[in-house]
């Protein structure tokens, strides 16, 4: 065979080859394996939960422009990961609570409390003004699902994939040397913050141009809709809440030095959370979900030591009230230490409703709080 027809190619090839060894170890000398502006602390959110939140406020907003009387009264929206999900029927709260209030779920799979902004972020960025905002969230977000071990793994010595040739081992050759590919072993995280980086000039250019949350998505034909369940068994079995209990025990949720070494970001997340929607004139109420008994003994004090404070130091007497229902449902009605089944759904639900009834201030038709 002639190779020489494919000369060109094969140079052109060899060039690219030694063009992108070039970049990667130049990216290697300069900013190590990981570089600390690429790497995250926490386990990050997946983008589809907020296409989701994106899509169901651009239906909300675009259903309201079209008729402003499409919520049928004031509007309740409450913001959770999947345990909200799980724990509040909206169809209980609409029945029970008193007040009229339309209530719409921004919730999703997520960690901690900057995840938790990253859903609000929809609605603070739309023209829509809820009545009342719900925050349900558990003291233990405040360490969230931190990367520490994992990028302390990859920050380890790559290895030499010489002594492996040496002794025939092309496979474990192959796995060294890809410890070496900057591109390749930091692709996820640079993908993800490519995706960051244009999400946030795209907001900032369409609030610019302060055109509607719905041409910045593609609305939800029904935003109104109740919030699908994720599917838990009303009592999951031994295996899965082995692997649940180290999930926690491995985050850091057990001990109280993880509180002190992680709260920071996350405690700030929270704070801008309430500044943002109490500067849209709502009454912000922040609710600790409910909890198994064993899951409960085990969180350290300085969980909720530490939110109290983030609270008290950023609003000060006027910090939003707390509605700690963590203790407020059996262990019987949990699918697992965090999730309730059916019948604790049921049951939180009428005991959330219960205290909007009786503590909350009646908003007017306008859609704020009575003064």
């Amino acid at each position: 065979m002639d190779f020489t027809r494919y000369r060109n190619v094969l140079a052109a090839a060899g060039g690219l080859i030694v063009a992108a060894a070039a970049v990667n170890a130049a990216l290697l000398l300069s900013t190590g394996r990981t570089p600390a502006w690429l790497e995250a602390e926490q386990a990050q959110i997946d983008w589809l939960e907020i296409d989701k939140a994106d899509a169901r406020i651009a239906g909300l907003a675009a259903d309201c422009r079209r008729d402003p009387g499409a919520a049928q009264g004031p509007l309740c929206v409450y913001l959770g990961l999947s345990t909200a999900i799980e724990g509040i029927d909206a169809k209980v709260l609409q029945s029970r609570d008193g007040q009229h209030l339309r209530y719409v779920a921004l919730c999703g799979g997520g960690f901690c409390m900057e995840h938790l902004e990253k859903l609000g972020r929809p609605l603070l960025r739309s023209d829509l003004k809820p009545a009342l905002v719900i925050l349900a969230v558990h003291p233990s977000w405040l360490v969230g699902h931190p990367l520490d071990d994992y990028w302390a793994r990859r920050a380890a010595a790559p290895g030499n994939p010489l002594a492996a040739l040496q002794r025939g081992d092309w496979q474990r050759a192959w796995r060294i040397a890809s410890n070496w590919d900057w591109i390749r072993g930091n692709r996820i995280y640079i993908n993800y913050n490519m995706r960051g980086v244009l999400y946030e000039g795209r907001s900032r250019v369409f609030d610019a141009l302060r055109v509607g949350a719905d041409a910045f998505r593609t609305p939800d034909p029904r935003p109104w809709r109740p919030v699908d369940t994720l599917g838990f068994p009303a009592h999951s079995d031994a295996a899965f809440l082995q692997t649940q209990w180290k999930s926690f025990k491995r985050n850091g949720w057990f001990d109280p030095a993880q509180y002190a070494r992680f709260q920071g970001p996350q405690a700030a997340a929270l704070a801008r959370l309430v500044a943002g929607f109490r500067q849209r004139g709502a009454e912000v109420v922040v609710v600790l979900m409910p909890e198994q008994s064993v899951l409960r003994r085990r969180i350290p004090p300085a969980a909720r030591q530490y939110l109290d404070a983030t609270l008290r130091r950023a609003y000060g007497p006027a910090a939003p009230v707390v509605w700690d229902f963590q203790a407020a449902v059996q262990d019987g009605d949990f699918s697992d230490y965090c999730h309730l089944n059916a019948a604790g759904r049921e049951a939180f639900s009428r005991l959330l409703a219960e205290k909007i009834r009786r503590e909350c201030r009646a908003p007017n038709a306008a859609g704020k709080p009575a003064g």
